[in-house]
């Protein structure tokens, strides 16, 4: 058996590339839906059928006349002509607004506060404004995932368990994604699909935290591990079918994620673990995806202010692609060859970007509601503020990104002066060593290194990182060669 399935993914390279393409057709198909086939009412809602943004006026005046004192945000609607929330709770694939054209007039049932309304709602149908934004919703959350798989599909080696982990993972969150971008319009199963992906992606995630950076638990995880994706095939089977309610999906959602972040804490804490640089860059990766969007939702909570609905999910889609590319990056980093510090430097530079710009949303959205009428002088001087203090604070970020990627204790620029300072209190040659392995070679990203004293023309090994070599295979003329 297990051969078989080896031999499936040493299939040649075209074959892989159908596979690649298929998961794209499949995520463009959900988006073709939603953009082209998914009615245009005028104006958006989320799960709850609670309105959370109306198209403006200014680009359709008769139409905002039309459906003036109807619908207004945080309405929450009931009924959508005969279509009720109820109905639509239990059966996901019916098509709100389904069946209504471009300026028909469709009954709908809301409530606002504790006043339950019922008004007529003229349709608008899609805009260029409208389509463009439906586009937008979906692409840059899942492109990023089914690049990443493709990339590792293609390029990354060896094809071994990680190789297969991490391309499921990246394949299974894309459609995941797609179909979950649009599911509230009820299009093309994409309710139930995405409610599928969600107890399908969660052995898999779980799975690859117990491969990835390095095997943990290997001789007992086949006793969980099957019954979990025998498990979760079964409830994806029950979702599709849609027995359970829709938020049932959720939790296996919730308990994949709480378990393997477990399994990323218990690597970092472990004492004997090989795996602490990598695993720091897929917790640093996850904080960065997530990180940004939830303190864009939850800090002007508590602190009274609002925030553009939309903002977040620019930011939330901005963030996205880290997560899958730091996975990349931190259990193939040392494949990569001359591309490492680029990739290295690339994803510093993103995420700083990143970073400063929530800060930078934050700041200027809510100091600006505070201060009303001075709001331009404010964001003229908080602007001026974050334009002088990027450049320190990016190489400051870099140092940081560099520690957590290669252990470097201190800026390279520096490092003579520092090697000078310490090599006088390193009196013997443990010492010697640990200084050289720990704080110096690390600071100059050099992660292989030797060191060997000569002595009447006799070469004695000092020490050797990252590299196996000993006394017996260095001899006096390769070293003269090296020397040479």
């Amino acid at each position: 058996m297990s051969a078989h399935r080896g031999d499936f993914w040493r299939m040649p390279n075209w074959w892989l590339v159908l596979l690649s393409v298929l998961v794209l057709a499949v995520c463009l198909f959900y988006t073709y839906v939603a953009v082209y086939l998914a009615p245009y009412p005028g104006f958006e809602w989320g799960a709850d059928w609670t309105v959370v943004a109306i198209e403006p006026c200014e680009n359709n005046p008769s139409w905002c006349e039309a459906n003036r004192d109807t619908l207004q945000v945080g309405d929450q609607m009931l009924a959508v002509g005969p279509l009720t929330y109820e109905t639509y709770r239990h059966d996901k694939t019916r098509i709100t607004f389904g069946g209504y054209s471009p300026g028909e007039t469709v009954s709908i049932t809301f409530l606002r506060g504790d006043d339950e309304l019922t008004a007529g709602w003229q349709m608008l149908g899609p805009t260029n404004t409208s389509r463009f934004r439906r586009l937008m919703d979906s692409l840059p959350l899942y492109i990023p995932f089914w690049a990443a798989g493709t990339l590792i599909l293609l390029l990354l080696r060896p094809r071994d368990l990680r190789w297969r982990l991490l391309i499921l993972f990246n394949y299974v969150a894309a459609i995941w994604l797609a179909a979950g971008a649009h599911s509230t319009r009820g299009v093309a199963y994409a309710s139930p699909i995405q409610h599928a992906f969600s107890w399908l992606w969660a052995p898999i995630y779980l799975h690859l935290h117990l491969a990835v950076p390095s095997s943990l638990f290997r001789r007992h995880r086949r006793y969980f591990l099957l019954p979990a994706y025998v498990v979760a095939a079964v409830l994806a089977v029950l979702e599709i079918l849609q027995v359970f309610p829709s938020a049932i999906s959720y939790l296996g959602l919730v308990l994949a994620f709480l378990s393997s972040l477990g399994l990323l804490v218990f690597r970092l804490l472990r004492r004997d673990s090989s795996d602490g640089l990598a695993v720091r860059l897929i917790l640093i990766g996850m904080g960065l995806a997530f990180g940004p969007a939830i303190v864009l939702w939850t800090v002007p909570l508590f602190l009274g202010a609002a925030l553009p609905g939309e903002l977040t999910l620019y930011i939330l889609a901005f963030a996205m692609p880290l997560l899958p590319f730091f996975y990349i990056y931190a259990i193939y980093k040392r494949r990569l060859g001359a591309l490492e510090f680029r990739a290295n430097r690339l994803l510093s530079s993103y995420s700083f970007f990143l970073l400063y710009a929530t800060i930078f949303a934050l700041v200027f959205s809510i100091g600006s509601q505070w201060l009303n009428g001075d709001s331009v002088v404010f964001g003229l001087v908080v602007s001026t503020l974050f334009v002088i203090l990027a450049l320190p604070l990016r190489g400051r970020f870099q140092r940081l990104i560099d520690r957590l990627a290669y252990g470097a204790k201190h800026d390279p620029d520096e490092i003579v002066r520092f090697f000078a300072n310490r090599i006088t209190t390193a009196l013997d040659r443990d010492t010697l060593a640990r200084l050289l392995t720990d704080e110096v070679m690390p600071s100059l990203l050099i992660r292989q290194s030797a060191l060997l004293l000569t002595e009447d023309g006799y070469f004695g090994l000092v020490y050797a990182h990252g590299i196996e070599l000993d006394e017996a295979s260095v001899t006096s003329e390769q070293i003269r060669l090296l020397l040479a």
